[in-house]
């Protein structure tokens, strides 16, 4: 029996830096991770930001904002496709690598020699003679061209094709998706990325307030001058559909296998018509899940569960690319994400300096305050940080350890190295892991190395539970940390396989 490498699908950046940006863009493959470390190479890969690449707008945000490297991955977008009959049974299917419109324009001229391939202003041509079967033929449209070629009929010695014209069509940009869209393809693209080491995720033009706001109040009191009819809205169902909710169960998943990813979400832009004074800023929040916690927090069994830790929330604007023929405003929440990466794991973002734009909305004192009552991170301007981040702070409720991020980032580094370490033992027997305590000698080394090489914690204590009936290592952890009187409890575990 050894440990289960299923999981281990990626090589990740330094551990605490991987930085996973999902979105729709005009190019590129779909669901599929690709790392990038610049605006120039996120374009090249996923379409300009002025031909409404969400993703890379997103990406040029985290990057301006001292982000370098992160993993991009668009969520949305359909292949072109072609079938081609052989004997007169559909035989052949053609299928663009990309998925996109411009896939629509390819098409095949095909005769009784071979067959043409018209590819923009590329063409090439593939006799028949050269490829003995179907199965071959495929194999050489996959090698010589952008195009996956597919038998369904393998190995017909015998090609007979007649003169005709195949057009490729059914490739779609996956860029005006709505709201409900979004979240039906986010759903997908969370599964797949599920035992990925993503450190923080984000969400590219899907918004923590974009549910509507009957939802979570009875009349449209609250936030009535921000919020209207004509917006397109997530409603596929009650209020626990949301885009928040789908981001906590994929954390809290992670979290289970070993990985503590953390979610940050932002609000949508708040209009040039809005007041941003108390009562205003108390409104909106209000008239979204942070009134009843919906899907932030639960009441289970006589007890309640929070599950705020896994979500940073940013309330607050900032114009990107000032003076610019693309001047724009968006919410910061990617400038936050991009200091959440770059600052240590036991360093808290309270006064940490923020760049890349120019902040857009002043809020009063008494609206921070609310903000942050609220566990909603916003900023603040300094004499001596000048714009900086006023609270590094979760979801949680502030009686919550895990109210604070820096205790947040402490957890995912000992969550993680935990598992970096164990790792080491793949494809090695587990049993005399177990019955020989060297599961506990592993998890020790982890954990005293945090202490005394990380120095972010001040102590420890651990359980290790084995059940062999369903192949599985149980690990129950109490990280203290400075910035907490009591234990930070997380459990991770470890599955097995023959």
């Amino acid at each position: 029996m050894n440990f289960n490498t299923s999981l281990l699908v990626t090589e990740p950046l330094e551990l605490g830096k991987n930085c996973y940006i999902i979105g729709t863009a005009t190019k590129g493959k779909s669901n599929e991770p690709i790392k990038v470390s610049s605006i120039e190479e996120a374009t090249k890969t996923f379409g300009s930001v002025e031909n409404n690449s969400v993703i890379t707008k997103l990406y040029s945000q985290y990057f301006n904002s001292g982000g370098k490297e992160a993993y991009l991955v668009r969520l949305s977008g359909t292949t072109a496709t072609c079938s081609i009959p052989i004997n007169n049974v559909e035989t052949i299917v053609l299928e663009t690598k990309l998925a996109g419109t411009f896939g629509n324009s390819y098409y095949v001229l095909t005769n009784s020699r071979g067959m043409t391939l018209f590819i923009n202003d590329y063409t090439t041509t593939l006799l028949y003679e050269d490829f003995p079967t179907t199965q071959e033929l495929c194999n050489g449209i996959s090698r010589s061209t952008n195009i996956e070629a597919y038998c369904i009929v393998e190995d017909l010695e015998t090609i007979d094709i007649e003169n005709n014209q195949y057009l490729f069509t059914g490739g779609e940009d996956g860029i005006n998706l709505t709201k409900n869209e979004l979240y039906n393809k986010l759903k997908i693209t969370l599964d797949i990325l599920y035992g990925r080491q993503i450190d923080i995720i984000l969400l590219a033009n899907m918004y923590f307030d974009d549910t509507k706001p009957t939802y979570y109040i009875d009349t449209l009191v609250y936030g009535n001058t921000y919020y209207n009819t004509n917006k397109d809205y997530l409603d596929i169902g009650l209020s626990k559909y949301n885009y928040h909710k789908l981001l906590i169960d994929f954390c809290m998943k992670q979290t289970n296998i070993g990985i503590m990813t953390h979610a940050i979400m932002g609000f949508n832009p708040i209009s040039s018509e809005v007041d941003t004074d108390y009562d205003t800023v108390t409104m909106i929040t209000e008239a979204t899940a942070i009134k009843t916690a919906e899907g932030i927090r639960e009441y289970i069994g006589g007890s309640w569960y929070d599950y705020g830790r896994y979500l940073s929330l940013c309330y607050g604007d900032i114009i990107y690319l000032e003076n610019t023929d693309y001047e724009y405003i968006d919410n910061w929440y990617a400038t936050y994400a991009a200091n959440y990466i770059n600052s240590g794991y036991d360093k808290s973002l309270t006064r940490d300096t923020i760049v890349g734009g120019v902040v857009n909305t002043n809020l009063s004192d008494d609206t921070i305050q609310k903000l942050t009552d609220l566990g909603i991170v916003t900023y603040t301007y300094s004499p001596i940080n000048k714009w900086c981040i006023t609270a590094g702070i979760t979801t949680a409720l502030n009686t919550n350890a895990m109210y604070i991020v820096s205790n947040v980032k402490v957890v995912q580094r000992c969550i993680a190295m935990l598992g970096y370490d164990i790792a080491k033992y793949i494809d090695k027997p587990i049993e005399p892991l177990v019955t020989k305590r060297g599961i506990t000698k592993v998890v020790d080394e982890s954990l005293n190395k945090r202490v005394n090489n990380d120095k972010i914690l001040k102590d420890y204590n651990y359980t290790v539970t084995y059940n062999s009936s369903v192949d599985t290592i149980t690990i129950n952890i109490d990280l203290y940390t400075f910035d907490t009187i009591e234990a930070i409890s997380a459990t991770t575990s470890i599955r097995l396989q023959e």
